[in-house]
């Protein structure tokens, strides 16, 4: 049996996002019939910062209302003590800034506390979408067809004016530079500095970059990555293309009830198969955790164009991870267990390197003294 604590809401764009990750991660292990996650306590973070702790003391999850209600309320800083004491394996369902960002990250990994989350580093650099987009076109030359967008100043645009020549009079996508959920991403049919100063404007109240791409007529795929550390390999996720109403697949139609069409892809679709390629080899050499999904346009000429990773997908109902798990007869419990089964290996090696790094440190200081 797996004791849990869940950790939800944050401060970020998308804590309605996270609310609703909690609402059906509540669902799921109330319905789940092994009684393998027994979750002993939640962690509710509303848009101020305020923290609520519910204990968990029967078979029944709380509602958010019930966490607000009768939790005990500390201040945020607190967490990190609330976390240690619980002697639980803790997973997160923040998104946005907090949650994917590596500032969780990096504090469960300074106090060592067991959760589902990847290092800071590379969580850090997954959430900047005009990183991440250069370092996976540099590291899948002959797979990735590249982009050539730029990465603007939200309040110096104009002083980036020859960047975005090549891009004006052209259909385009904007998006802030670090922001989940598909926040603020907008489309334009043909680029204008009006509209780069309207966007920037905008932008500038939440994001100090964002990013303009060529818009890339064809299809959108996303593609799954799953790893099991038990088996030491990838378990098998379908890949999902996404049909919208609108060109883009924005905020509005990834949340609005029956904007998408999905479908599954035919496993051996050529380009599909390369965008499943890139999307080992990245979550593999930049030292992702469990879990992630990769986002992908294809031309009509097959060309694969990598738009961006996210390491904390989005698990509610109808989210797309959600749906591949459910593909593979998978749940979201069986993703507690499989992050639980990564973080011990991986504190295993963190173990060994944390001796190994003592024993060398010993042996420098009695050079030191002998010297």
């Amino acid at each position: 049996m797996l004791n849990v604590n869940l950790l939800c809401g944050g401060r970020s764009l998308e804590h309605a996002i996270s609310c609703g990750m909690y609402e059906y991660m509540r669902e799921c292990i109330q319905e789940n019939d092994t009684q393998n996650v027994t979750v002993r306590n939640i962690f509710f973070i509303d848009r101020r910062g305020e923290l609520f702790h519910f204990a968990v003391d029967d078979s029944s999850l709380p509602t958010l209302g019930d966490i607000r209600q009768h939790g005990s309320v500390f201040k945020l800083e607190k967490l990190t003590e609330l976390l240690a004491a619980s002697d639980a394996f803790t997973f997160s369902l923040l998104q946005g800034q907090d949650g994917e960002d590596g500032t969780i990250q990096g504090m469960s990994k300074f106090f060592r506390l067991p959760c589902n989350l990847t290092s800071p580093g590379v969580v850090g650099l997954a959430f900047d979408k005009h990183k991440q987009t250069l370092i996976a076109e540099a590291m899948c030359v002959g797979l990735l067809q590249p982009m050539h967008g730029v990465c603007i100043d939200s309040l110096l645009w104009h002083k980036q004016r020859a960047d975005l020549l090549p891009m004006l009079g052209r259909p385009c996508v904007l998006k802030p530079n670090m922001a989940g959920g598909s926040y603020g991403v907008q489309m334009c049919d043909a680029l204008t500095e009006t509209k780069i100063a309207e966007y920037a404007k905008a932008v500038s109240e939440y994001d100090d970059l964002f990013v303009v791409q060529p818009y890339i007529e064809g299809r959108e795929i996303t593609v799954g990555v799953l790893w099991s550390a038990e088996a030491d390999d990838f378990v098998e996720l379908p890949v999902i293309e996404i049909s919208t109403t609108s060109k883009l697949f924005d905020f509005e139609q990834k949340w609005s009830s029956g904007a998408l069409g999905l479908s599954f892809v035919n496993p051996l679709d050529d380009a599909c198969m390369r965008a499943e390629q890139v999307s080992r080899r990245l979550f593999r050499s930049l030292g992702m955790l469990t879990y992630a999904r990769f986002d992908y346009r294809i031309d009509d000429a097959g060309r694969v164009f990598f738009l961006e990773v996210n390491t904390s997908p989005g698990l509610t109902e109808s989210s797309l991870f959600t749906k591949m798990l459910h593909a593979s007869q998978l749940s979201v419990v069986d993703l507690i267990l499989l992050s639980c089964t990564a973080y011990r290996r991986q504190e295993t090696r963190e173990d060994k390197k944390r001796s190994a790094i003592a024993t060398l440190r010993g042996a420098g200081h009695q050079q030191h003294m002998a010297g």
